[in-house]
């Protein structure tokens, strides 16, 4: 399973002292925070927590160019997705099951989005209380019949086949003769989103004996849950909280150092991030072509 081997090395960062975060991109990464947000400070029970990818990137001049790694896309699309359920754990479904359109926003518009096979889906429901994690890819069709055939041929497979007495892996190959999009950036327009929605209650429903249920830490948030929808939160949520929440969310000074191996910086002494986060006041990310140029270069 995804994530086994490395929280298999945790007992060693552990002896030594030392700790080591994975997995702290965008995807995985950024949205494992967002989810962590949204348990601590808009919801006090959360039924789904769904991350989706989608965009209108296109490569003018080129009847197909992928904007993302093909071998790594053929890799979470065509593997069976994985879903979480409370009352299942971790299952697997068919490559491209439950489409759904999606909505995203800044003019992007509906995208068919299915499931995909992703980090987030095996990392949250360690860190956060939910009853579903989901990760959606937004695919077009055209897109969706190139990876369907790539899967009928054997395209997609790493496993190497004799071609005139050289061993030759077919993904190798495919992403050998397509254009290469770490070139392409440059010649690429339109938009691209990630982000997460989270359906649940801003209120604790009360049990059966009329205890509410308890949620551990999870924290009820003062302003408006999320936009109406199922679109992905913006920079209008509310962020504010009382003063003595603010309080016991920021008092990390003294606590024993995390050891070990996570998957990213949900809780605890990492205040900086969770303080950044209040700020902003925001669930989603929404970078742009020109903006993933300029952090390009600035990286350089």
């Amino acid at each position: 399973m995804l994530g086994e081997e490395q929280f298999a090395t945790a007992s060693a960062w552990e002896e030594r002292g030392l700790l080591a975060l994975v997995g702290i991109g965008v995807e995985p990464g950024l949205s494992d925070v967002f989810a962590r947000y949204a348990a601590d400070h808009l919801f006090a029970e959360i039924d789904e927590i769904g991350v989706r990818d989608g965009g209108d990137l296109e490569v003018p001049g080129y009847e197909f160019a992928p904007t993302f790694s093909i071998w790594t896309t053929i890799e979470e699309c065509l593997n069976p997705p994985l879903v979480w359920e409370r009352e299942r754990g971790w299952f697997t479904t068919a490559p491209f099951s439950e489409p759904e359109s999606f909505v995203f926003p800044e003019g992007i518009g509906p995208v068919e989005c299915v499931n995909v096979e992703h980090e987030e889906v095996l990392l949250i429901p360690r860190e956060v209380v939910c009853n579903r994690v989901t990760f959606k890819y937004g695919l077009d069709e055209e897109f969706t019949k190139f990876l369907r055939m790539l899967d009928r041929t054997g395209l997609g497979s790493t496993a190497p086949v004799r071609v005139r007495g050289h061993d030759v892996s077919p993904r190798d190959l495919v992403a050998a003769v397509l254009p290469d999009p770490a070139t392409l950036g440059d010649r690429m327009v339109g938009r691209t989103c990630a982000g997460n929605v989270g359906e649940g209650h801003r209120h604790r429903r009360p049990s059966a004996g009329g205890v509410p249920v308890p949620r551990g830490r999870q924290r009820r948030d003062n302003g408006a849950s999320r936009r109406a929808g199922r679109r992905l939160a913006d920079c209008n949520q509310s962020g504010h909280r009382t003063r003595a929440a603010r309080v016991r969310s920021v008092g990390g000074r003294g606590r024993p150092r995390p050891r070990g191996v996570r998957s990213c910086p949900f809780s605890g002494p990492l205040t900086r991030t969770r303080r950044g986060m209040a700020r902003g006041r925001a669930l989603m990310l929404d970078l742009c072509n020109e903006q993933w140029r300029a952090l390009w270069r600035s990286s350089r």
